[in-house]
C-alpha cells in the first residue's frame, strides 16, 4: 500500500513539475497559426479565432463559401496576411477577420496539398506534384514547376528549396521549384513517406510516417537517422531553444539539435495523443489535433523559452542593419562573413518573415510586415546573430 501511495505521489509532484497538456473549448481545429496575438485554428467547420490564449474561440468565416468550410486550413502568414486552403486558396487581410479567394491562375483539376512563404514567394502545391508560386501576396499564381508526385511539405533552406513527399522522399531545387532532383542520400526506402520538416539552428530535418527523423548534412549532402519516435511524424515546430515534433504518439522535442529528445504527454488519452500541427504564443504551445480539438500546454513548464533578443544570444559578428527604424527594406551587412538566411520574429516569438540571403550585403524586403517591433535572426557561413529593428 504505501509502495502504491509513493507512486501516486510521485507522478503528481512529476505532473506539477512539467505541467499537463488542457483542453480548449475548440474541438474541430487540425491546424493552428498564432499571428499578432491571435489564435487561428482551421478544420471542420471553417476559421476559429481566439485572443484570448484559446480559451475561448468564435467562428470567422466571413466572406468564405459553403463549399470551403468542411476542411480548412490556415497554413502560412505574411504580416497581417493569412493564407488558407480548401477547395481553393484563400487570404484574409485582417488576420482572419475575413477572407476573399485567391486562386487566380490555380489549377483546379487537382487537390491543394500545402501553402507555405519562404519570406519572398508563396508556393501553393498539389496532390499531382504541381508547384504554383505568387510574388504578389497571391493576387495571382504561376505553374513554376512539377516534382511529378504527391507533395505533403515545403520548406526552404540554404538556397533551396526541399518538398517532402507522401512515398518517393525528398526532392530538392535549386531554381525556386522549376526544376527538381531526388534528395534522399542517407534515407532507407522504408522512411519515404514525408510528412513534415522543420528548420532549427540552420539545421533542416525531416520526419516521416514511420517515425524516423532525419537531419541533412551540409558538408557531405545526405540524411542521417537521428531518432525513432515510435509514431509517424506530423509535423515540426520550432520556438525559441526548442525543435518540437508532433506525432501519432503525442508531443516529444529537443532543445540541443536532435542529440537528446523528451515528451510530455500529461493530459493526453486516446485521440488526444493524434498531433497534426502546432503552434506557440509566448506563454502556450497550442496543438491540433488529428481528429479535431485544440490542446494547450505553459511553455515554461516544458522548459520551453519562447524567442527574444535575450534568449538569442548574439554572435560575435561585426553585423549591421540599416535603417532602424526601416518602412520597406531593410540593408544587411557583415564584415569577414557570408549571409545565408534569415528568420524575423514579432515580440511573441513567431517567424513571420524567413528566407535566403547571399554574399555579405545583402536586404530583405519587409513591406508584409505591420508596423512594430521585430527581431531579426541572421545567419552566415560563420555563426548566428540577433538584431532588432521597428518597422513603421
Amino acid at each position: 500500500m504505501k509502495r502504491i501511495l509513493f507512486a501516486i505521489v510521485s507522478m503528481a509532484i512529476a505532473a506539477t513539475a512539467q505541467g499537463q497538456w488542457t483542453s480548449t473549448p475548440n474541438t474541430t481545429g487540425k491546424t493552428v497559426i498564432f499571428n499578432n496575438n491571435r489564435l487561428i485554428a482551421g478544420g471542420t467547420g471553417g476559421a476559429y479565432v481566439s485572443d484570448d490564449n484559446g480559451t475561448s474561440f468564435s467562428l470567422s468565416n466571413n466572406g468564405l463559401p459553403g463549399t470551403a468550410l468542411s476542411n480548412f486550413f490556415p497554413r502560412a502568414v505574411v504580416g497581417n496576411n493569412i493564407f488558407a486552403m480548401s477547395d481553393r486558396v484563400y487570404k484574409s487581410s485582417d488576420n482572419c477577420s475575413s477572407w476573399t479567394l485567391a486562386s487566380t491562375g490555380l489549377q483546379t483539376t487537382s487537390t491543394i496539398s500545402y501553402i507555405y512563404y519562404d519570406g519572398t514567394t508563396l508556393y501553393t502545391t498539389f496532390q499531382d506534384g504541381k508547384v504554383y508560386t505568387s510574388t504578389d501576396l497571391g493576387a495571382t499564381w504561376t505553374l513554376k514547376g512539377n516534382v511529378g508526385t504527391y507533395i505533403v511539405v515545403i520548406r526552404a533552406y540554404n538556397g533551396l528549396l526541399y518538398a517532402g513527399t507522401s512515398s518517393l522522399g525528398i526532392y530538392s531545387s535549386a531554381d525556386g521549384g522549376a526544376t527538381w532532383t531526388t534528395a534522399n542520400t542517407g534515407i532507407s526506402a522504408g522512411d519515404r513517406q514525408v510528412y513534415g520538416m522543420g528548420v532549427h539552428d540552420n539545421v533542416l530535418f525531416m520526419g516521416s510516417y514511420s517515425g524516423k527523423i532525419y537531419k541533412w548534412n551540409t558538408a557531405t549532402n545526405d540524411w542521417t537517422m537521428i531518432h525513432s519516435a515510435g509514431s509517424p511524424i506530423r509535423s515540426f515546430l520550432v520556438s525559441g531553444n526548442a525543435l518540437m515534433v508532433a506525432t501519432d504518439g503525442g508531443f516529444i522535442y529537443t532543445t540541443d539539435n536532435g542529440s537528446n529528445w523528451q515528451t510530455n504527454n500529461i493530459g493526453l488519452v486516446g485521440t488526444d495523443l493524434y498531433f497534426l500541427e502546432m503552434a506557440t504564443s509566448d506563454q502556450y504551445i497550442f496543438a491540433g489535433l488529428f481528429n479535431g480539438g485544440v490542446k494547450r500546454h505553459t511553455l515554461a513548464d516544458l522548459g520551453i523559452t519562447g524567442t527574444s533578443v535575450a534568449q538569442l544570444a548574439a554572435g560575435n559578428l561585426a553585423v549591421n542593419v540599416f535603417p532602424n527604424p526601416a518602412q520597406n527594406t531593410l540593408q544587411l551587412e557583415v564584415k569577414d562573413a557570408s549571409f545565408t538566411g534569415y528568420e524575423i520574429y514579432s515580440v511573441t516569438g513567431q517567424v513571420v518573415l524567413a528566407g535566403k540571403l547571399r554574399a555579405s550585403n545583402d536586404m530583405v524586403n519587409i513591406s508584409p510586415l505591420a508596423k512594430g517591433s521585430y527581431y531579426i535572426q541572421l545567419y552566415t557561413n560563420k555563426a548566428t546573430t540577433v538584431k532588432s529593428f521597428i518597422k513603421e
